[in-house]
């Protein structure tokens, strides 16, 4: 079961958010994380995406 699911297009970001959050909850709250954006979707001008 995860109680917070931090989301962002940086890996690091996610992993650092996620390590403050388990430092706050005393890792009482399980938490997940997915975060970075695949190299194809970063090289796509904004009017391709889907």
């Amino acid at each position: 079961m995860v109680g917070i699911v931090v989301v962002s297009h940086s890996r690091q970001l996610a992993q650092g958010v996620s390590e403050l959050a388990t430092q706050m909850t005393r890792g009482r709250c399980p938490l997940a994380v997915a975060g970075g954006l695949m190299i194809q979707i970063i090289q796509l001008v904004p009017t391709q995406l889907p």
